[in-house]
């Protein structure tokens, strides 16, 4: 690095669909792992430290998250490293753990006013915002288990379906995401119940879930945005409609590692330009979950083993519809960034950072370098 030039404040590696990677080391070239399927690494050339966001926008690349490494004991494995889910909304990449932040703030004028009610919503809605991108890293990281498997072994082949000890795992990486996502959910419907069904128009539904709200707010005419939004959202074709369905497969009626008797992965290839592919993985989820767990509950899904499993290889060979279980919760994590980020504006609070001087310190700070 040339001696005038500023240190970068962070090395950095980008999470892939299917299983990818990008490294960015201090000034080194973005190294994109594994290597491509034609031989040899794939590198490219950035002169900022900002310039690595605007590369994938350029390579019209979907980016999962970033880890970030800014010390040597980040490096090392002994602290982990600051995750970001990244999900670019309006051409730019925006991060659910930076809108926790601001929901935190809120906790914390609510915590200065004392309103008990918005300190305790806001606090559970910050830290969930905070888990769901935690569960989206694991679940990419498990991504990248099951891919370092299949092409340290030599076996990948584009296209073809597998299962090995890795998959359950990715499966249940889903699962858990599919869970947690829904209950940031039922938070954001609670606050909606209080701080805009109760406050602005004096209705008192008394819920604590999405479905509670949804029951209450279909039997009023109400021209509000927020409302119409959950009301969109909530249609069949709805993004809401969607993921409820899913978390209502995986909780009520069968874990989706064996909601179609078995989940394969499929061996597949990411492009990073106009000239490279990267070996990937795409690890399909029934596209029906309502469906599939009618046929669960009616009995007819046991009538015919060998009918279930050809239903599932047509899904992993996209000759049915599908969804890749990582895509989809990345873009979960972008619609849940959208909603929570739209309430900000229906706080009665402005958000607020809490700072620390004479008046909440109460005892001597030590400070120690090692």
């Amino acid at each position: 690095m040339d001696s005038n030039q500023k240190a970068w404040p962070a090395s950095r590696i980008v999470h892939l669909p299917g299983g990818c990677l990008a490294s960015n080391y201090s000034d080194s070239p973005v190294i994109f792992l594994p290597e491509s399927l034609t031989g040899g690494s794939v590198e490219y050339e950035i002169s900022e430290y900002h310039e690595l966001a605007k590369l994938f926008c350029d390579l019209n690349m979907t980016v999962i998250g970033v880890d970030y490494f800014q010390s040597q004991q980040e490096i090392d494995g002994i602290v982990p490293p600051v995750w970001k889910a990244l999900n670019l909304i309006d051409g730019k990449f925006c991060s659910i753990n930076d809108l926790a932040d601001v929901w935190s703030n809120i906790g914390h004028s609510a915590y200065i006013k004392k309103d008990g009610r918005l300190w305790d919503i806001s606090s559970r809605i910050s830290h969930q915002l905070n888990v769901c991108s935690w569960r989206l890293s694991e679940l990419s990281t498990k991504y990248q288990q099951q891919l370092k498997a299949r092409t340290l072994q030599g076996k990948f082949k584009i296209g073809q379906l597998f299962i090995d000890l890795n998959t359950w795992h990715v499966y249940l990486s889903i699962q858990a995401f599919l869970v947690d996502a829904c209950v940031l959910r039922d938070y954001l419907a609670e606050f909606v119940n209080y701080f805009v069904v109760s406050q602005k128009y004096n209705l008192d539904l008394s819920i604590t879930s999405m479905g509670g709200l949804l029951k209450g707010i279909n039997k009023i005419e109400i021209d509000d945005l927020v409302l119409t939004y959950i009301k969109e959202s909530a249609a069949p074709r709805g993004w809401l409609k969607k993921l409820g369905e899913y978390r209502d497969l995986v909780v009520h009626s069968a874990p989706l590692a064996k909601a179609e008797q078995k989940l394969f992965v499929v061996s597949s290839e990411l492009d990073i330009g106009t000239q490279y592919k990267l070996p990937s993985i795409i690890c399909p989820i029934p596209d029906n979950p309502k469906e599939i767990a009618a046929s669960r509950s009616k009995g007819n899904f046991f009538e015919n083993f060998e009918k279930q499993i050809g239903l599932f290889n047509k899904a992993a060979n996209m000759d049915i519809p599908s969804t890749d279980g990582l895509v989809y919760a990345h873009s979960v994590v972008g619609n849940l960034y959208k909603f929570a980020h739209m309430l900000v504006d229906e706080s009665p609070v402005i958000p607020k950072r809490m700072t620390f001087d004479e008046s909440n310190i109460i005892s001597d700070i030590e400070i120690k370098y090692e």
